[in-house]
């Protein structure tokens, strides 16, 4: 298995009227599943960190060709109030790892533990050479986009190319 290292430092900057930031690096004490929406093939682990001491894991393998992860933006408090999301998560890959990292926000589907996936802003495209610095991918959740009475989760999305990268 190759392993694609997510940050997932999630800064989100809501409308002109108020500035919320929240920056997360998978240190919560006591981590849960509720506070991170990870997906499978993602797990949290020491050597995917850009701060702190935990960073967010995606393992793709010929089984796992998609996968995420970020926050749960009702676990922290935060809202949108319909305006626009400016979002940042730093990332780092393994070598040979190839595919796209985009940002998403994903959608919980009420009554359920399954997510829609919207990915947004510019994707990177990832070649076989490993990135061993942290790196930021930014972008915009429109306004209107997330809504109120939804729950909302905002991290990244990778989707590996070629047969298999594990």
């Amino acid at each position: 298995m190759k392993k694609f290292l997510l940050s997932c430092i999630v800064a989100l900057g809501i409308g002109t009227k108020a500035q919320i930031n929240y920056t997360a690096d998978f240190e919560d004490p006591n981590y849960n599943t509720t506070r991170y929406v990870m997906f499978t093939g993602s797990t949290r682990t020491a050597a995917a960190a850009c701060n702190g001491a935990y960073g967010g894991q995606i393992l793709p393998t010929t089984t796992v060709a998609s996968s995420g992860g970020g926050i749960n933006l009702n676990q922290i408090g935060q809202t949108s109030l319909g305006q626009k999301l400016s979002v940042t998560a730093n990332y780092k890959k393994a070598a040979t790892v190839t595919g796209t990292l985009s940002l998403a926000f994903f959608e919980n589907i009420p009554g359920t533990t399954s997510w829609n996936i919207y990915t947004f802003g510019t994707p990177v495209a990832l070649d076989a050479t490993a990135i061993t610095t942290c790196t930021s991918l930014t972008g915009e959740i429109p306004s209107g986009f997330i809504e109120a009475g939804k729950t909302y989760g905002v991290g990244v999305w990778f989707m590996r190319s070629g047969t298999a990268n594990g």
